[in-house]
C-alpha cells in the first residue's frame, strides 16, 4: 500500500455576491471599520487626551450615565472642541481614579 501526502492549498478570499432582482450577481458592500482615537504624544504628556470610546475601553467608565454620575463625585470634566468633540485630560482621569479606588 502506498501512502501519499495530502496537501491542501488555501485559495483566496473570494468576495461574496448576494443575488440581485436582476439577476446579475452583486457584490455585498463591506461595512468599515470603526474609528478609534489614536494616541497623540507619549503615554503621560499633559497634552494626551481620551474620548468617550476610550474611558470604555479601559473600563473606566460603562455608559454616559455612570460618566455623570462619577462626573458629581469629581471626575474631570471634558474639553470641549466645538460641536459634539469632547476629550478627557489622560494625566487627569489617572489622578482621579487613583484617588478613587475602592
Amino acid at each position: 500500500m502506498v501512502m501519499m501526502n495530502d496537501v491542501i492549498l488555501a485559495e483566496k478570499a473570494r468576495p461574496i455576491k448576494a443575488p440581485s432582482k436582476t439577476g446579475l450577481d452583486a457584490p455585498v458592500p463591506v461595512q468599515p471599520e470603526k474609528k478609534t482615537a489614536k494616541p497623540t504624544g507619549p503615554p503621560d504628556d499633559d497634552f494626551t487626551f481620551w474620548r468617550f470610546s476610550d474611558l470604555k475601553a479601559r473600563n473606566i467608565v460603562s455608559n454616559r450615565t455612570d460618566l455623570h454620575r462619577k462626573q458629581e463625585r469629581g471626575f474631570p470634566r471634558p474639553v470641549k472642541l466645538g460641536g459634539k468633540a469632547a476629550l478627557f485630560p489622560v494625566v487627569a482621569v489617572k489622578k482621579w481614579v487613583v484617588e478613587n479606588m475602592q
